[in-house]
């Protein structure tokens, strides 16, 4: 295949990963197209999960693409995409309720994961975590949570549980709340017992 034939099929996947079917992906991606091309700082998967198309979603995931692919703007994977959806007005989160979930479980490395779950964006230095709680997400920030998610600071030093209490979701920033505390409390016990381990070393 030409790098020009390439080129013309990498737009008909970006079109089928936003509004087509499964089968489209798979047939564009069979026929040449780059799984991970980027258009206009976007890949297919970015362009799948904003349009809330699951089935183009699994059907990218299952060719394997870059989940860790960034944009060209704030550096966002799927990963953020999915968290920053607005699941009390946005139609197309409500599409594709499952995409997050499937997303972090269809990465297997350990390290890789905990690069994506804590990854921070260029202009916030937010992690998915920061903005499912902003966007008042309670069952997306905590799978983001069970999968490795840690409670980091953003640039003006805030973590979720102060983000989602600023956007009016009270309740879930007294869950986060209780949560960081939980997390703090076992890094500082991990730490001792470090710490306790060395001093018996001979």
């Amino acid at each position: 295949m030409t790098p020009k034939e390439q080129t013309e099929l990498n737009p008909r996947l970006h079109r089928a990963a936003a509004k087509g079917t499964g089968e489209e992906v798979h047939s564009l991606i069979t026929e040449g197209a780059d799984k991970n091309a980027n258009i206009d700082g976007w890949t297919p998967l970015h362009r799948a999960v904003i349009f809330g198309n699951a089935d183009s979603r699994r059907a990218l995931l299952d060719e394997g693409v870059n989940i860790a692919a960034q944009d060209s703007e704030k550096n966002w994977t799927a990963i953020d995409i999915a968290a920053n959806k607005n699941i009390h007005g946005d139609p197309t989160a409500l599409k594709d309720r499952d995409a997050l979930k499937e997303m972090l479980a269809s990465v297997t490395d350990k390290a890789a994961k905990d690069i994506l779950l804590n990854a921070q964006d260029r202009i916030f230095k937010r992690t998915p975590l920061h903005l499912a709680a902003a966007q008042g997400n309670e069952d997306d920030a905590f799978i983001l949570i069970r999968e490795g998610a840690r409670h980091l600071e953003d640039i003006n030093g805030q973590k979720p549980s102060q983000l989602a209490q600023e956007a009016g979701h009270a309740e879930l920033s007294e869950k986060l709340r209780a949560d960081e505390q939980k997390q703090a409390s076992w890094a500082g016990r991990t730490a001792k017992g470090k710490d306790d381990a060395q001093e018996r070393t001979p």
